[in-house]
């Protein structure tokens, strides 16, 4: 085949395949540039009607003990985690030749 003619071919495929894209709101519904119709309006929320912050669920006493806890948990889990590193590096030595 020439090159004029596989030319032609993508050519067509892409005008069709641009054409079949103009058809697609009407058959979805869907407005894919964001815009408003006629007489709709965008309902965002009034800011006034936002309620005020919620009162904190655990007092600074409370959220101190939380974060020494967390702390601890995390200290105990690396020297747990370096302790398994240790053995599993000692369990798997090479014996000596036997002579």
């Amino acid at each position: 085949m020439g090159y004029r003619f596989k030319a032609l071919v993508v050519g067509f495929a892409a005008a069709f395949g641009a054409a079949g894209c103009s058809t697609l709101p009407q058959r979805t519904g869907l407005n894919p540039e964001g815009a408003l119709g006629p007489g709709e309006t965008d309902n965002f929320p009034n800011l006034a009607d936002i309620p005020a912050r919620p009162a904190a669920a655990a007092t600074p006493e409370v959220t101190a003990d939380i974060v020494r806890s967390l702390a601890a948990d995390r200290a105990l889990t690396a020297q747990a985690g370096a302790s398994l590193r240790q053995e599993i590096e000692t369990s798997f030595t090479t014996p000596e030749p036997e002579r």
